[in-house]
């Protein structure tokens, strides 16, 4: 039952999924990739998608958008990574577009981190998430910025403003979580940290990848230190 209930849902989002990031000429071309890709499709797209690729990142969150998987939970896992990985990418603003959509069906990341993504494809000027903008009644300039001018360190405070793209709280709550050594917290601020553009979270973050016993993060570690130094 849980499985032909994943289906559904599977199906209900690609149809919206499809609707939601129709082909835009002037800001994204189609190279017209199937959803589902063949082994020999998927081992070319993953060292492409980590290295930076929008296309290949695209096409591998599409493809575990289309293919049968055994639990929402684990559909969930495999297509949020690709999504934030495509997302990470983008250059044009339909990649990022699409992780705040199929967040919208979702809710696996925070309103002010969703809200992070439309706005930064917003500002590349995708015609959707410029519509999504106008009708939410929302800005897109920075509206991140802590009051710092204050000494107390409010945890939540710094949590919502981080994920609404400030960079210097990213960087606090890395330090904040390196102090007591949970490495899950570490990575997950790092990471976000540059999302947000600091060159210092992104350097740091790629030498946390390269780190890892994972090959996905080792190979995924030149494209922040590339964008490091970019």
């Amino acid at each position: 039952m849980m499985h032909k209930i994943c289906i559904i849902i599977l199906l209900f989002f690609s149809f919206v999924l499809f609707s939601l990031t129709k082909k835009d000429s002037k800001t994204y071309i189609d190279d017209g990739t199937e959803s589902i890709l063949t082994d020999e499709e998927f081992e070319k797209n993953v060292p492409l998608a980590l290295n930076g690729d929008l296309y290949a990142s695209y096409n591998l969150f599409e493809h575990y958008l289309s293919v049968s998987m055994q639990s929402k939970d684990d559909f969930l896992q495999r297509t949020l990574y690709w999504a934030i990985i495509a997302a990470e990418n983008d250059t044009y603003g339909r990649n990022i577009y699409t992780l705040y959509s199929f967040n919208r069906t979702f809710n696996f990341i925070s309103n002010a981190r969703s809200i992070f993504w439309l706005k930064k494809s917003a500002q590349l000027q995708y015609k959707d998430s410029l519509e999504e903008i106008a009708r939410l009644k929302i800005s897109i300039e920075d509206e991140s910025n802590l009051d710092m001018t204050s000494k107390i360190f409010n945890l939540e405070e710094y949590k919502n403003s981080a994920e609404s793209g400030n960079q210097y709280a990213a960087i606090t709550l890395f330090n904040y979580y390196k102090k007591s050594g949970n490495n899950e917290q570490i990575s997950y601020w790092l990471r976000i940290g540059a999302q947000n553009g600091s060159k210092e979270c992104m350097k740091e973050y790629a030498e946390l990848l390269r780190r890892s016993s994972d090959k996905y993060d080792n190979i995924r570690a030149e494209f922040w230190e590339k964008k490091a130094t970019s």
